[in-house]
């Protein structure tokens, strides 16, 4: 059941009904489907650090107004990155998703340069909750390219 069935109005969620869904992917301007164990580019940032671009695509959570947190570890070094939690509203996709990209997660800090990271494993969760107290989460393993930025 959806309130405003009647009316064909998604009342600004990712196509309602069933379950919260979150699929993790990566892009800097778009969504793109990795598999786990996908090797991710290190990218340099204009500000100084390294990161790599992380994308999402959800169903019946909203479209607007949703929380996404985005956390990692990497494993064999006991180091998680610091978290990003943003809010930012989701754009249509394809088999009625919502897709949202171009999130930045950042990877080194001073006890932790770049060199030291690249081609390690790193294991991904990205937790997306609404104003509804719905919410999904994924998580993956990817590993970074061992060439530097």
């Amino acid at each position: 059941y959806y309130d405003k069935w009647a009316g064909g109005e998604t009342g600004e969620r990712c196509e309602p009904g069933g379950e919260p869904l979150v699929i993790i992917g990566e892009g800097q301007s778009d969504y793109h489907a990795i598999d786990d164990g996908a090797v991710l580019d290190v990218e340099a940032g204009a500000q100084g650090g390294h990161h790599v671009w992380i994308a999402v695509r959800i169903k019946n959570l909203r479209q607007s107004g949703s929380v996404t947190a985005v956390s990692g570890v990497f494993p064999a070094l006991g180091y998680s990155p610091p978290p990003l939690q943003v809010v930012f509203t989701f754009d249509p996709d394809e088999g009625d998703y919502c897709k949202l990209y171009g999130l930045r997660f950042r990877l080194d800090d001073t006890d932790h340069p770049i060199e030291s990271l690249l081609g390690e494993t790193l294991e991904l969760t990205v937790r997306i909750s609404d104003q509804d107290e719905d919410a999904a989460e994924a998580s993956t393993t990817v590993v970074l390219s061992d060439t530097p930025p």
